[in-house]
């Protein structure tokens, strides 16, 4: 069983789908840094690397704002943990959609 994700790794998921949410694309890894507080590209790439062997996160290297975030990869219990990281905007793309109530006649 893989272990569960970090706070970081969970923020770091969180500011790509506030990102994708509010301007219908993905951050780079500056900008990323920048949601975190971290100075180093470096460091963001850790994390999304970590992201990525977790598959969690998929990128094409070769093209700029390619990360894709897959939430079928986390657990029910890391899904309940990113909503307490994510914006108001991000919060729709994590909550699985519910069934409509059926018509009462």
């Amino acid at each position: 069983m893989p272990r569960p994700l970090t706070s970081r790794q969970l923020a770091c998921m969180a500011v790509i789908l506030h990102y994708q949410a509010t301007r219908g694309y993905s951050p780079t890894l500056r900008e990323i840094g920048r949601a975190m507080n971290i100075r180093s590209t470096n460091g963001v790439n850790d994390h999304v690397a970590a992201l990525e062997r977790r598959q969690c996160v998929k990128r094409d290297h070769l093209v700029a704002r390619s990360l894709q975030v897959d939430l079928a990869a986390l657990t029910p219990l890391e899904r309940s943990r990113l909503l307490t990281h994510c914006s108001p905007a991000a919060r729709t793309r994590v909550q699985p959609a519910r069934a409509p109530r059926p018509c009462e006649s």
